[in-house]
């Protein structure tokens, strides 16, 4: 079960902490709110695919952080490069954007 999705520079995003309760849980609110991008954030994480377009807030630092009952998972993309990071281990570096390997 995920417990929460922490989004830092993701879409409508610049630092936001979802935290859900056991059993259903609705996201509501306005149009051109966010609603959605919660759902492409999670999309980014788990299919690895670029992320053109989903940065916002005029900055390569974005994170898309989701934590379970058993562990946490996130990906990010910054200065130094993109990658994974699971339990706050050490990250696995896809890409490092300075050399490109």
């Amino acid at each position: 079960m995920i417990t929460s999705i922490k989004l830092k520079n993701f879409q409508a995003h610049k630092d936001e902490c979802l935290t859900f309760s056991p059993g259903v849980n609705v996201i509501v609110g306005p149009t051109n709110v966010g609603k959605s991008s919660v759902f492409r954030a999670v999309r980014w994480l788990v299919e690895h695919k670029p992320i053109s377009g989903l940065q916002t807030f005029d900055t390569d630092d974005t994170q898309v952080r989701i934590t379970t009952e058993t562990g946490v998972v996130s990906r990010f993309k910054n200065d130094e490069g993109y990658g994974y990071r699971v339990n706050d281990l050490a990250p696995f570096v896809a890409c490092d954007i300075v050399t490109g390997k």
